[in-house]
């Protein structure tokens, strides 16, 4: 890295653009569930550079008692014959911070899409099985949801790998992808959004319910592509 370079606006931004490199280990992580908290498990690398600002940083990992990995943040990584560059360039944000201002907007902006073309997946799973069979031809319901389901993965695929880190999924993988991500916007659409708005319609439901729907949708989008991530 060039010493004194400024970083790209959209590193400023936190959207990094990430090279994995190092050490692999196996972290391990808990997300809450429906029945609790599951824990997880991955390969990573222990550290990651920038290829557009060319910061380095190394991951904080942590010894859990029953003898696993985790990984509690990044530090800084300097190589040594590198200068100390200036504080506010190698200063990450704390995790709460990046979370609040960084994570959510990305969130917000991955399951947007979904939030406003949410009938789509209502239509796509209800309307066009029973246009179809309206018609006569059950095999054109089942080949229309199966593009369906299809297009959605693909589209998850690219906003993932946009957003958050690079997603590998076989043809076949990507249809199931789609179909199990609808499958949960459409229960999200309708607990979050559909019925709110019925039961106490107004302006500031649809936008709330807007809001927290998107976000809700981008978490979603995320952890269902996390099962087809691909370590760079």
């Amino acid at each position: 890295m060039v010493i004194g370079q400024k970083p790209n606006w959209l590193c400023n931004l936190g959207l990094h653009k990430w090279r994995n490199y190092g050490e692999s280990v196996v972290i391990t992580w808990k997300e809450p569930g429906s029945l609790g908290f599951t824990t997880y498990g991955r390969e990573v690398f222990t550290q990651r550079e920038c290829l557009r600002c060319g910061i380095k940083v190394k991951r904080k990992l942590v010894h859990n008692s029953d003898g696993t990995l985790s990984c509690i943040g990044w530090d800084p990584l300097l190589d040594p014959e590198y200068e100390k560059l200036p504080e506010p360039q190698i200063t990450l944000l704390t995790s709460l911070t990046q979370r609040i201002f960084i994570d959510l907007p990305k969130y917000f902006i991955h399951g947007v899409i979904y939030s406003i073309f949410g009938p789509l997946i209502f239509v796509g799973w209800i309307g066009l099985p029973l246009v179809s069979t309206n018609i006569g031809s059950t095999l054109v319901a089942i080949i229309g949801l199966g593009v369906f389901f299809l297009f959605v993965g693909v589209l998850n695929r690219f906003l993932t790998s946009f957003l958050w880190f690079s997603v590998k999924l076989s043809f076949l993988k990507m249809f199931f992808h789609g179909l199990a991500l609808s499958i949960v916007l459409l229960f999200v659409n309708v607990i979050f959004n559909l019925i709110p708005n019925l039961m106490f319609p107004s302006l500031l439901t649809s936008v709330i319910t807007f809001i927290l729907g998107a976000i809700l949708s981008g978490m979603v989008g995320k952890a269902i592509a996390g099962f087809g991530r691909k370590e760079e």
